[in-house]
């Protein structure tokens, strides 16, 4: 199926959403910015966050 021309890109759309979901999910806290930064510098897999996060005992999924 053909995208129609008026549509903007993936990135855009992802990009867009991303921003729509922030502004109705605020994240707040130093600790939240700090432990993304943190988990895109270590270039952690998400299954190895996961697993350590059930094993400590955190509520994730």
């Amino acid at each position: 199926m053909a995208r129609p021309k008026l549509l903007p890109d993936n990135f855009t759309l992802c990009l867009v959403g991303t921003v729509i979901l922030a502004s109705f999910l605020p994240v707040h806290g130093q600790a939240a910015v700090g432990l993304l930064f943190f988990l895109h510098g270590a270039k952690l897999s998400r299954e190895a966050i996961i697993a350590r996060a059930r094993r400590i005992g955190v509520c994730i999924w």
